[in-house]
């Protein structure tokens, strides 16, 4: 695991690499290195030494025998499989890590390779003798990788603020209004003018013209699962994946909630043979005893099957100021998911610990049918195949009331190509609503039209499945671009790999073979039910409710900080004071979707004042 940034240009700042090595290190703390590739290239890493951590394995890696080289982020879970095979091709090795496997199988397969490799990942593989440049990410986007492009020059970064103090960029308006619908930005976009996520499952070519650069785009190949891997069960499957990813750690952090989906990881990798411990937060300064639910629960599951368990004991409203600010930083772009605030305390209390692996149940849901509208979809078959023109003005409107029951119902009879299908289940703030904010900006139908060219791009014709469709969007857009973007921002932070064994193309395969319906009965995730019956007796939770932090209460907690962040929001974005004044109110009138909104403003305002 690693932070990885390097410049292809005429004339590349190697002391702007130089910068952002150092700016890694939380990635990286283990090696530190900056490379002079050739004239036109410079690449950096900072390495959090997981596999083959002897200094034979640090980055930037290079192999001068076959003119390439290398800076990766992520973990080849396949990659001793994938080195017997170059062996057979005659290639040799120097080290034990899967970053040299990785840089082989790309000499020899090119831009292809991506149908090998069973992981997390993003790299930038360089080739003397094409003098290209081939960057890529994992399919569900689980390792970032952020980049700038003219003709003249080509840079890029695990850390997109690195790139935005080079190159100082505007907030763009596309990507405002996409935090503001959803509470995050979806790839290709961010939240700044003129830097760009490269997507997860794409690969770009840079090529040298002359004195010009040239950038294609490719979608890359998914893992190819051999025959026997392909007829893995459910259970065998999330097996093969926990130990794939616990392979030469005995001691390993779960992030355990006491529900379903993270009880089975903690299980699995106890019955491998590690050693397991598993965090959860409590909340003693909170007004309400439900969010402790997940922390008793969880204390309980430990006991049971035996692995020691530690609660993390949460932040007080008073220092909400501090954590609020770290997590921005930690992000470097505004998300308004207030889990991602309290993730912040429990990854700390995990690295204090001195883990570097933490386990996750991340996943499960969205292939194994874990939320309600999957079961929403299910029960109301989809006669009508609504367009998005028909429902666009009704479905964008404020959700609430009866208003809220309707879109639900109409959503159902959606097209799968309406975007709508997917966001009525996503809105932080409707177009309409977004409109009101910010008056004189765009239209809610121009807002609306923005957000539908945005979630088109992962949109596949052809599906028989309105479930099915729901689920690949969740897994391409909420899972990688919400998710994953948090989770890995935030445990890299505390230079923690935060691993995600449901995430894995084995289980994936299995949850995929499974029929809709199965995955969407009123019994949340049956087919994980059925594969680890023990998880009843063991009293895990059956009920879906998530990682929870008291947002009311910490905003009725902070009334000054809320209405000075309230303030530069509102002058910083040009948005319609009453309309925030309004949301003002919120926390004391228990409009729980007004304070959500007051909260994805203070979030802004927090993470503009850190820029």
């Amino acid at each position: 695991m690693c932070g990885i940034v390097g410049i292809f240009s005429e004339t590349p700042d190697k002391e702007w690499v130089d910068s952002v090595v150092v700016d890694l290190i939380p990635r990286g703390p283990d090696h530190q290195k900056t490379s002079v590739i050739n004239s036109n290239l410079v690449m950096g890493t900072a390495r959090l030494a997981m596999t083959d951590p002897l200094p034979r394995s640090n980055q930037p890696f290079s192999r001068e025998d076959l003119g390439i080289a290398i800076t990766f982020n992520g973990e080849i879970y396949n990659f001793k499989e994938l080195r017997i095979e170059l062996k057979q091709l005659g290639y040799n090795f120097l080290t034990e890590s899967d970053t040299e496997v990785l840089l082989l199988a790309l000499h020899k397969f090119g831009k292809s390779v991506t149908s090998k490799l069973n992981g997390m990942y993003s790299f930038a593989f360089y080739s003397d003798s094409s003098q290209t440049l081939i960057l890529a990410r994992d399919s569900l986007g689980k390792k970032p990788l952020y980049y700038y492009f003219d003709p003249s020059e080509f840079s890029w970064s695990s850390s997109l603020e690195s790139l935005n103090k080079k190159y100082a960029s505007k907030i763009s308006e596309s990507g405002l209004n996409q935090y503001l619908a959803f509470g995050y930005t979806i790839d290709p976009d961010t939240i700044l003018e003129r830097i760009h996520a490269i997507k997860p499952g794409e690969i770009i070519e840079i090529s040298k013209l002359g004195n010009s650069l040239d950038l294609e785009k490719f979608q890359s190949n998914l893992f190819e699962i051999d025959g026997r891997a392909r007829e893995l069960t459910v259970r065998e499957s999330v097996i093969s994946a926990v130990e794939s990813r616990i392979d030469g750690h005995s001691d390993v952090a779960i992030s355990l909630s006491g529900g379903l989906d993270s009880s089975i990881i903690a299980f699995v990798a106890r019955e491998l043979g590690a050693s397991v411990k598993g965090y959860s937060a409590i909340w003693p300064h909170s007004d309400k005893v439900r969010y402790n639910e997940d922390a008793t629960r969880a204390k309980m599951f430990s006991k049971k099957i035996g692995i020691n368990f530690q609660e993390v004991e949460m932040f007080s409203p008073k220092e909400l100021e501090d954590n609020l600010n770290e997590f921005v930083s930690a992000l470097e772009e505004p998300n308004a998911n207030p889990t991602g605030v309290s993730m912040m305390k429990l990854y700390r209390a995990i690295s204090e610990d001195g883990f570097r692996l933490v386990l996750t149940g991340d996943g499960a849901d969205e292939i194994f049918g874990g939320y309600p509208r999957y079961k929403s979809q299910a029960k109301l078959p989809n006669l009508l195949r609504l367009s998005n023109s028909i429902v666009a003005g009704y479905m964008s409107k404020p959700r609430s009331g009866i208003n809220r029951n309707i879109s639900n119902v109409l959503s159902t009879q959606l097209s799968t190509q309406s975007h709508h299908k997917w966001s009525h289940w996503h809105w932080n703030m409707t177009p309409a609503t977004i409109s009101q904010l910010r008056p004189g900006y765009l239209s809610s139908k121009k807002i609306d039209l923005q957000i539908q060219e945005s979630i088109v791009r992962y949109q596949t014709e052809g599906s028989k499945s309105d479930v099915n469709s729901l689920m690949k969007l969740d897994m391409d857009l909420w899972l990688a671009m919400e998710s994953n973007r948090k989770l890995d921002r935030i445990s890299m932070r505390y230079s923690i790999e935060a691993r995600s064994p449901f995430q894995d193309e084995r289980v994936i395969c299995a949850g995929n073979k499974l029929p809709s319906i199965i995955k969407s009965k009123d019994f949340q995730k049956e087919a994980l039910w059925r594969a680890f019956p023990e998880m009843e007796k063991f009293g895990v939770r059956s009920d879906k409710t998530g990682f929870i932090s008291p947002v009311g209460h910490w905003l009725r907690g902070n009334e000054k900080l809320v209405a000075r962040l309230a303030n530069q929001a509102t002058s910083k974005f040009d948005l319609d004071l009453n309309y925030v004044s309004r949301l003002l109110q919120s926390p004391t009138s228990g409009n729980y979707r007004e304070f959500m909104n007051l909260w994805s403003l203070i979030v802004l305002a927090a993470w503009e004042e850190a820029r």
